[in-house]
């Protein structure tokens, strides 16, 4: 009984800050995609 305490003790902060990071990454994959695009057009318009 102590052992499953302890196991949720760690799990339970562990599985929070897991998807904490993974919702971050996941923002931060996407603003980098909409700046890549951004760029991707000024340097079309650049070229043309």
């Amino acid at each position: 009984l102590v052992a499953t305490a302890a196991g949720l003790f760690v799990a339970v902060p562990a599985v929070i800050a897991f998807n904490y990071f993974t919702h971050r990454v996941s923002r931060m994959v996407t603003e980098m995609e909409v700046e890549a695009f951004e760029a991707m057009d000024i340097l079309q318009a650049k070229k043309s």
